[in-house]
């Protein structure tokens, strides 16, 4: 089939997004490669999204758009938008994120055979920052499929990453391009992150790496992602660190249900490891008494899942400034690591 005659779906969840609405819609409808097809969902939001997206959809009929009564989380629409996608390839954009113009052009360029497109992305702050390259490496540009399950493998959990935040640098879903069929003919669902706490990308690319046969790196940032500190990552709720349970309850079906060895259950527990400094954030940026914060500390540290993560616990391979933290961690000396979280939290809150 000729490039140009290939049809590419955009899948765009929205709540509340007003804010930045405007200028992602705008990304994707000055898309250079034309012969698309965009589906919005508005999940029940109480802003003028919905406003907004119907005033694009007038202009463009190439946007389709679907409105939900109730909130519901981006997975379960991105799921729904693939079921009912006409391209032959689909990718995905958040509401406060945008694409560069050139996004599709530049994925389709390395031929249209492939499972999956993989290119690097922007990460920025505020409209004013400066952009962080986000630069996901292997040692071909070319994947086959042994290339693809080691990409599996390091998606549950990669044990050369420097910082925290590179855990799901591989499994996000941003600057991503797959191929429809696969995902609906294997029937792989897309998660709600608000009954899972996150993880929803990882365990998505999983389940679709287990089918794909080939893929293709472009080395060039395709993709912007905003750091969005009142998105729902990043606004979590103190008991959410016990939903962190469930996400590796989901890992260990797709260990058992793809017969998977011994090393990805080690790299599972490096995730659980690498996650730790995550549930430290959640509870001791709670606006909760001091003696809450030392009971579901205590709590998360004692479940089976976490101790299990120490046995073999390695914090070699992290920067300087996150190495203190997760060596506290893996000897136990969870003061320690509590002080180091409080410290960042200061700095986040009162000197960035």
């Amino acid at each position: 089939m000729e490039k140009q005659n290939l049809l590419v779906t955009i899948g765009v969840p929205v709540y509340n997004g007003e804010k930045y609405l405007s200028k992602c819609i705008e990304s994707l409808v000055h898309q250079t490669y034309t012969n698309i097809e965009i589906i919005i969902t508005n999940n029940g939001s109480t802003d003028n999204s919905q406003q907004i997206i119907e005033k694009y959809a007038d202009q463009d009929k190439r946007i389709k758009v679907l409105t939900k009564s109730k909130k519901q989380h981006a997975g379960p629409s991105r799921t729904e938008q693939c079921r009912i996608a006409k391209g032959t390839f689909i990718c995905f954009c958040d509401a406060d994120d945008y694409l560069e113009e050139d996004f599709i052009e530049t994925m389709l360029s390395k031929g249209v055979t492939y499972d999956l497109y993989i290119a690097d992305w922007y990460k920025f702050q505020n409209n004013n920052a400066k952009k962080e390259i986000r630069k996901i490496g292997f040692a071909n540009d070319f994947l086959d499929r042994e290339e693809l399950i080691e990409l599996q493998k390091k998606i549950i959990g990669d044990e050369n990453i420097k910082t925290p935040m590179d855990l799901d640098l591989y499994s996000s879903l941003c600057g991503k391009l797959y191929r429809v069929s696969l995902i609906n003919d294997h029937h792989i669902e897309i998660l709600s992150s608000g009954d899972l706490g996150g993880a929803d990308d990882a365990l998505f690319n999983v389940d679709y790496l287990e089918y794909a046969k080939s893929g293709v790196k472009i080395n060039k940032p395709l993709y912007n992602y905003f750091s969005n500190p009142n998105s729902f990552s990043h606004t979590h709720k103190i008991d959410d660190v016990f939903k962190f349970s469930l996400q590796y309850d989901e890992f260990k079906k797709r260990i058992i249900k793809y017969k998977k060895g011994d090393e990805y259950i080690a790299a599972l527990n490096h995730r659980i490891f690498v996650q730790s400094f995550g549930a430290f954030i959640i509870i001791y940026s709670a606006k909760e008494k001091e003696r809450t914060k030392k009971l579901v500390l205590k709590k998360y540290t004692n479940s089976e899942d976490f101790k299990n993560s120490l046995c073999d616990a390695s914090y070699n391979s992290f920067s300087k400034g996150f190495k203190p933290f997760f060596k506290a961690v893996a000897k136990k000396h969870f003061w320690i690591a509590k002080s180091y979280i409080k410290l960042a939290l200061f700095y986040r809150n009162h000197l960035r």
